[in-house]
């Protein structure tokens, strides 16, 4: 039983370990993003966010910025390109949307329901 037991706590050591490593990464990339698209890299700021909405694809944030970097470089695109750069604008913006109203809808559920942190 005491096998059982250890071999557990190492499992659930491990699967918390690659969780907060998933999370910073998703930061990392995502300050690698913000650098990129206040120098004006929106090509590079995408790469990263794209990378940042991979490592988590809840993260409202992330999509937001990869939706500010495409919208970017849909302003400096030429004609033909700017239409598919838009679409994946408003997709990622939707996207954002989305997930912040799941975030406020299960506070909400959470504040009418008495809990208490």
């Amino acid at each position: 039983m005491t096998d059982v037991t250890s071999r557990s706590s190492w499992a659930v050591g491990w699967t918390y370990f690659a969780a907060v490593m998933m999370i910073l990464v998703g930061i990392f990339h995502a300050i690698a993003g913000l650098v990129a698209l206040f120098d004006d890299k929106f090509g590079d700021a995408t790469s990263a966010f794209d990378r940042a909405v991979k490592a988590d694809d809840n993260s409202a944030v992330a999509h937001f910025y990869l939706g500010r970097a495409y919208g970017a470089q849909a302003q400096r695109a030429n004609i033909l390109k700017q239409a598919s750069l838009a679409m994946k604008t408003k997709h990622e913006f939707d996207r954002a949307v989305q997930l912040l109203q799941r975030a406020q809808a299960e506070e909400t559920r959470k504040l009418r329901s008495g809990w208490k942190p």
